[in-house]
């Protein structure tokens, strides 16, 4: 099923097919979850496509469409962690630059997507520096990541930088309901996916990713009255997950800028959390802290949760 939403992004790499001027490299930028791997793998069909009509659009059906949803063209590569370091490795990078160096199989474009690109190692960086100073050819690149800030300033002005913004709710609805949800359960869903079609995906074909976001909020309520000697057996707890860990921070982050926005829009109504507007201006700066450290440094991530549950 092809991806739902960012017309004016389609557009936009429609317009560079149709002219020819394909940039060397496109930086996707924006939030996770909203459908930028999708995209990206779509453009690069586009540019493929032995059917294709002129600018945007792929027919699913011919060798190069059905090769690259596989990931099996010899002209198309796609990079990503391969291991539980969570880094991609400067020998990953090597490897795209020998491709991109062989003559094309099928006579035309060279191509690759570097999903999450922020992951890649300080090595790494400066080695893909290397493959965007001297572009071999016709090749074309496409970084994702939902953290530009952590690519070398080197790389980010060489690339051409498209960013992605969430989605609208109803176009999430719309398309749950076309994957058979309720009217009712998909507007659930769509309220607390934030505008990310992934997670809303993940809620509905999933129902236990649903439950474990609704028991997240459940305990960060519980938290707010808890003693602190349980809120530190929480954040011993969930320190030792570091995807389940960073899920949650973001989900935190996401309910509080809920509550922000009702405090000074509706500020009449009841909150689980009645804080003035600067302390949950603070919370969330805190978690975004927290998120900082625990991605970005060696800060123990027990300590790190330690003094945000205290703000709580």
């Amino acid at each position: 099923m092809e991806s739902i939403g960012h017309t004016k992004e389609k557009q936009l790499l429609g317009r560079l097919i149709k002219s020819g001027n394909i940039p060397h490299a496109i930086l996707f930028s924006g939030p996770k979850k909203i459908g930028k791997k999708k995209i990206a793998i779509e453009f690069i069909k586009s540019i493929f496509c032995t059917n294709r009509p002129s600018g945007w659009g792929f027919c699913s059906e011919c060798y190069s469409c059905r090769n690259i949803d596989s990931n099996t063209i010899p002209d198309f590569s796609i990079i990503c962690p391969e291991d539980e370091s969570k880094e991609i490795k400067i020998e990953q990078i090597r490897d795209l630059q020998e491709k991109f160096c062989l003559t094309s199989f099928s006579g035309g474009y060279k191509a690759g997507i570097v999903d999450d690109a922020h992951l890649m190692n300080h090595h790494s960086q400066n080695s893909f520096l290397k493959t965007l100073e001297e572009p071999k050819g016709k090749t074309v690149l496409v970084l994702i990541t939902d953290r530009p800030d952590s690519l070398l300033p080197t790389i980010n002005s060489r690339v051409q930088n498209m960013k992605f913004s969430i989605l609208p709710k109803k176009e999430i609805e719309d398309y749950l309901i076309t994957l058979g949800a309720s009217a009712e359960k998909a507007k659930g869903i769509s309220a607390i996916s934030s505008g990310q079609i992934g997670k809303a995906i993940d809620y509905f074909t999933s129902p236990e990713k649903k439950e474990w976001f609704e028991k997240i909020i459940s305990d960060l309520i519980d938290l707010k009255i808890s003693k602190l000697n349980k809120k530190f057996a929480y954040s011993k707890e969930k320190s030792e997950n570091y995807e389940e860990m960073i899920e949650m921070l973001e989900i935190w982050e996401r309910y509080f800028r809920k509550e922000l926005l009702t405090k000074i829009m509706k500020p009449e109504e009841d909150q689980q959390f009645n804080y003035s507007t600067q302390k949950i201006k603070n919370i969330i700066k805190k978690i975004g802290q927290s998120k900082y450290l625990i991605e970005n440094t060696n800060s123990s991530k027990k300590l790190v949760l330690d003094e945000l549950v205290m703000e709580l």
